[in-house]
């Protein structure tokens, strides 16, 4: 997973999208996933959100977070339109 400050986002929008299109041109690049086989690297928040999801629901089961986060919450505005 790849995190930028919500500083970095809202500063530099346009940085933030070339460090995702440049993370999306190497998988590609290097054939990922191989045809049928399992995504081992699912990449954009969409392909992401039920494992997130899942750790949420895990961390405030264990009581690791004060309360059950939305996964919505985890992603700037800005940035989904990325994966676009």
């Amino acid at each position: 997973m790849v995190v930028v400050q919500q500083k970095l986002a809202g500063a530099d929008p346009a940085a933030v999208k070339e460090i995702y299109r440049l993370l999306v041109q190497a998988k590609k690049a290097a054939g990922l996933p191989k045809a049928g086989e399992i995504d081992l690297l699912p990449f954009g928040f969409a392909a992401c959100r039920p494992a997130l999801q899942t750790i949420i629901n895990y961390a405030w089961q264990q009581s690791l977070i004060p309360r059950k986060i939305d996964v919505d919450e985890l992603i700037d505005a800005n940035t989904l339109r990325f994966e676009n």
